[in-house]
């Protein structure tokens, strides 16, 4: 009799790369995060620290890149007076990403594993 082993899979997890600091009038920085297990060679980047009453106030992007695929992208967060930015999805494929954060006052990196 044969037994069967259950297909490994990474249960979804969220990375966030980017410390919280303030900047100019305690303006709060904005925490970005990776999810990823969700979608094979899917990641979704998020504001990580979005608080109703203390809104991300200047416009973000990241520009990542896939060491597994070699694809590249940059994802916007813009402002959205007082409403809670969306979360944007990026398909890198699998394997190790990297990710810069631009945008003024917001600089940061990291990376993450996208299964």
């Amino acid at each position: 009799m044969l037994a069967s082993v259950p297909a490994a899979s990474a249960a979804p997890a969220a990375t966030p790369f980017q410390l919280q600091t303030f900047v100019f009038a305690d303006l709060p920085t904005p925490i970005i995060g990776a999810s990823s297990g969700f979608e094979p060679g899917t990641a979704t980047l998020s504001i990580l620290n979005q608080l109703p009453d203390r809104p991300v106030t200047a416009a973000v992007s990241v520009r990542w890149i896939s060491l597994g695929t070699g694809i590249s992208g940059v994802a916007f967060f813009p402002t959205l007076a007082g409403a809670p930015t969306p979360p944007v999805t990026i398909k890198p494929g699998v394997g190790q990403v990297i990710a810069t954060i631009e945008g003024g006052l917001y600089p940061g990196f990291g990376t993450f594993f996208v299964p």
